[in-house]
């Protein structure tokens, strides 16, 4: 863990990521790396999806996180901020 001196030793995420990431990279360990998150992937059956507003009934609606469907909605967001009815754009995990 890095902590960080100017926040009274409080741990820094991003500065914990970076020196893994750096140590990652200097021991050449990116293919084991990707394939153990690739394995805790499958292994409790993430996928990565995008909020995509409610169903009629007030069920949350979720579509996978693909190039095409990011585009989709940034599509359809524009209109709606065009149109005044803004909503966020969120990405979210799901397990």
């Amino acid at each position: 863990m890095w902590r960080d001196k100017n926040t009274q030793g409080r741990v820094s995420i991003e500065k914990t990521f970076d020196a893994a990431n750096k140590k990652i990279k200097e021991d050449g360990l990116e293919h084991d790396y990707k394939k153990w998150t690739d394995g805790l992937n499958e292994r409790y059956q993430t996928k990565e999806v995008i909020f995509d507003g409610f169903t009629p009934s007030g069920m949350r609606r979720y579509v996978p996180n693909t190039l095409e469907n990011v585009s989709k909605l940034m599509k359809k967001q524009g209109r709606n901020a065009s149109n005044g009815i803004g909503s966020s754009f969120q990405i979210s995990l799901q397990v």
